[in-house]
């Protein structure tokens, strides 16, 4: 690990052939979309927030989380619709274009010119890389999906019975 106070933070890895990101894209179902958090890993508790699936809220569960420092919160029922269209609309057009910027740049390695009888050796994108690619995608989704009318969402029932600001300081207390 690097020393307190340099500018370069060197991560250990696997190791392995398979490595996966993980960012955390921040974005209200307004459509505001936040940049994303650089990744910083310590010992403050995580607050995870979950659905009120009974799947998830298994005892194994909730003491392994506890273990590894992080607070569990239920969503209020009935508050996931209005998180869930934003994540609709922002996942798959995200994710799509982050293995496409992938699949190009695989092209583009297969058509470089190599010595005749050298076989090819794929080199995978390093993290700097990917990282770029998925600010990059991020960047730009707010303005597709502005062009497809995507940000606009059913419209909300303000005669609902369900006060989400009650809900959730009374999740928040128990």
């Amino acid at each position: 690990m690097a020393k307190r106070g340099e500018n370069t933070v060197w991560v250990r890895c696997s190791g392995t052939s398979k490595e996966r990101v993980a960012t955390m894209l921040l974005g209200d179902s307004d459509g505001n979309k936040y940049p994303p958090p650089p990744p910083i890993y310590r010992n403050d508790p995580i607050l995870l927030l979950w659905n009120d699936f009974s799947g998830h809220w298994t005892q194994n569960v909730v003491d392994y989380a506890a273990s590894i420092n992080v607070v569990l919160e239920k969503v209020p029922p009935r508050a996931t619709s209005v998180s869930q269209p934003a994540d609709a609309a922002w996942s798959f057009p995200l994710k799509a274009s982050v293995r496409n910027l992938w699949h190009t740049e695989m092209q583009t390695q297969i058509s470089r010119p190599r010595p005749t009888g050298t076989k090819f050796k794929r080199k995978a994108p390093d993290r700097i890389k990917i990282c770029g690619w998925i600010s990059m995608t991020w960047d730009s989704l707010m303005a597709q999906l502005d062009k497809l009318s995507l940000l606009e969402g059913p419209p909300v029932d303000e005669s609902s019975d369900f006060d989400s600001s009650e809900a959730i300081v009374e999740e928040a207390t128990v």
